[in-house]
């Protein structure tokens, strides 16, 4: 995002020497609005092809043909960062495709510019943005503690062995299916060996869930005014089945910062590997302090030949209000996911939020931007990797061009690092 609001850091007084600044707690951001001040954005996670710099000056310096210049400060002195020389567009924006160095502070200029107004010569005077810094993220984990074990300091096992949420009353996670190795983290899906009395505990449980939500069904539909949504949902409710775990029982993993990390908004990003099989799904996401509020999906793999998604969930999940993503307009980066290579390697996914928006990334480049309101809340990090009760007849026979799960399958998570939005 382009905006002031989004920088890793802001500093005021152009030209003066950065001062160190504390990490600042969860602030919430205002709607966005018409720029009214020169500043510099610096984005940790967007492509540098793209650009990841970005400095926004007043509409009334543009000038057809202004270049702007990127300075970085060394010692107590400005030396250029890039001899790349910048167009300004009519908006005011500049944008710079470099790496931002860590803990380094920029700024923008705008030399003063000459140009001819009927044929008279006009200067327009030098111009600068405010200061921007890097900083270290206020989560950084690169899953290498000495114990070999989460960081406890961010991470909890969560769930352990609850059977209860909705359409999953086949799999649990369970703590021991989150470790770490080798400075990985495991997230990772099994099938256990359980005992008869187990077993079938499970699948009762399991057959009265099924028919408590078929009988929700029904009376929803049942209660619609006659006409095709009424027949269609009939339709659907009776197809419900109350059959237990026909594909059997799992094993799930999460992990979540419930409790000792929150954010209202901001920046996360992780580089992860997703196996390729289907009937389970691996993600990255945030969710609302108390739940049943909204989520954000950084990113969910589903497998080769079904691919991934960023979705937004906005009150919906247990209040049946607000916004949830179209599943057609879920499924992101079709191209690249449909190559069996893609699978075989880490990715960067990030997702970057405010008030009035989220933007999701995939290596840097850009895969949706949503413009929607977003509540302002304290959301914690989860890292899991589930099977849902519908997905799991896909482990052993998966839609075209999918791969056979050989359990158990794990998500591989190289680091995590987010960004809480600075005043």
């Amino acid at each position: 995002m382009a905006s002031a609001l989004m920088s890793l850091a802001l500093f005021p007084g152009a030209g003066a020497p950065a001062q160190a600044q504390p990490t600042p707690s969860a602030v919430v951001l205002p709607a966005a609005a018409t720029v009214t001040t020169r500043s510099l954005a610096i984005s940790p996670v967007a492509n540098t092809a793209s650009g990841s710099i970005t400095a926004n000056f007043l509409k009334s310096d543009y000038v057809k043909g202004r270049k702007v210049l990127l300075y970085k400060l060394s010692g107590t002195k400005w030396v250029k960062a890039t001899s790349t020389k910048v167009k300004m567009t009519s908006a005011g924006v500049a944008v710079f495709k470099v790496a931002p160095a860590a803990k380094t502070t920029y700024k923008a200029v705008a030399p003063a510019f000459t140009y001819k107004v009927k044929k008279k010569k006009v200067t327009a005077p030098s111009v600068e943005t405010t200061q921007a810094t890097t900083r270290t993220p206020d989560l950084y984990d690169e899953f290498t503690t000495p114990s070999k074990d989460l960081n406890s300091t961010f991470w909890s096992r969560t769930r352990n062995g609850d059977y209860t949420v909705a359409k999953r009353w086949c799999s649990a996670p369970k703590d021991a299916n989150a470790t770490i190795s080798k400075g990985v983290a495991k997230i990772t899906m099994s099938k256990p060996k359980l005992d008869a009395t187990t077993t079938a505990t499970i699948v009762a449980n399991a057959k009265t869930a099924q028919q408590a939500a078929k009988d929700a069904a029904l009376a929803a539909a049942n209660a619609l005014p006659a006409g095709k949504a009424k027949d269609a949902a009939l339709k659907a409710a009776k197809a419900m089945t109350v059959d237990g775990c026909p594909t059997g029982i799992y094993d799930n993993a999460r992990v979540s910062t419930e409790g000792k990390f929150v954010m209202t908004s901001g920046i996360l990003a992780a580089k992860v590997k997703f196996p390729k099989a289907q009937g389970l799904h691996g993600g990255i996401w945030v969710r609302t302090v108390p739940e049943g509020g909204s989520e954000l999906d950084m990113v969910e793999a589903f497998g080769l030949g079904k691919g991934i998604q960023n979705v937004v969930h906005i009150g919906v999940r247990d209040s049946g209000v607000g916004y949830e993503t179209p599943e057609a307009e879920k499924w992101v980066a079709k191209s690249a996911v449909k190559k069996s290579s893609w699978w075989s390697k880490y990715h960067v996914f990030s997702m970057e939020w405010d008030a009035t928006s989220v933007t999701y990334r995939l290596d840097g480049v850009v895969t949706k931007t949503k413009k929607t309101a977003i509540p302002i809340q304290d959301y914690y990090i989860v890292m899991s990797m589930l099977s849902s009760d519908w997905e799991t007849g896909r482990l052993t026979k998966p839609t075209k061009g999918g791969v056979k799960a050989k359990l158990p399958e794990s998500m591989q998570v190289e680091w995590v690092k987010a960004w809480k939005p600075v005043a």
